[in-house]
């Protein structure tokens, strides 16, 4: 005969005392037990955290965070879409966000930066603009190791106060 027993459920907020593998040991206030995620998207929990668990006798599962410091990770072993239909996109941080990849890509109508400080280091650069260019600088400085070329239809140099030409062998004409 096989033997019935009831099993109660409960949802219970607890504090990580232990990470191990792909569980973690929960202080549940009267009981200590030990529980796996759960969760829709991954969670790497730490010690102090305060997760949502459910569960009953030896069988918990962590379903939430109420408090943590731990690492959110969303995985996917194919590609991974991450758009909005009808309204906007936001990835904010109050400290890094980085992009990682094979190749990276911006499309859209407008580009817009707005920076404290650039620094850009690229092994090559090729830049196209089929319009026009404006660029306005408090001052600007141009060093090329090699070679410099500018060709142009019209070039037009001006200076308010001094402009000097400095080389070996200058050609006019």
């Amino acid at each position: 005969m096989t033997e019935l027993r009831e099993l109660m459920t409960m949802v219970r907020p607890g504090r990580v005392e232990r990470v191990e593998d792909d569980r973690v040991l929960l202080d549940l206030g009267d009981t200590r037990v030990w529980a796996v995620p759960a969760m829709a998207v991954g969670y790497d929990a730490v010690v102090g955290d305060d997760l949502l668990a459910i569960g009953g006798g030896d069988d918990w599962y962590v379903i939430g965070v109420v408090n943590g410091r731990g690492t959110v990770r969303v995985e996917a072993v194919g590609d991974v879409s991450i758009r909005s239909r009808t309204g906007s996109v936001e990835i904010g941080a109050p400290r890094d966000v980085r992009l990682q990849g094979g190749s990276l890509s911006f499309v859209g109508g407008s580009l817009a930066v707005v920076a404290g400080a650039v620094r850009e280091t690229f092994r090559s650069v090729a830049r196209i603009v089929s319009g026009g260019q404006d660029v306005r600088l408090g001052r600007s400085s141009l060093k090329v190791d090699e070679s410099h070329t500018v060709q142009a239809e019209r070039i037009v140099t001006v200076a308010s106060r001094e402009h000097r030409i400095d080389g070996e062998t200058i050609h006019l004409g």
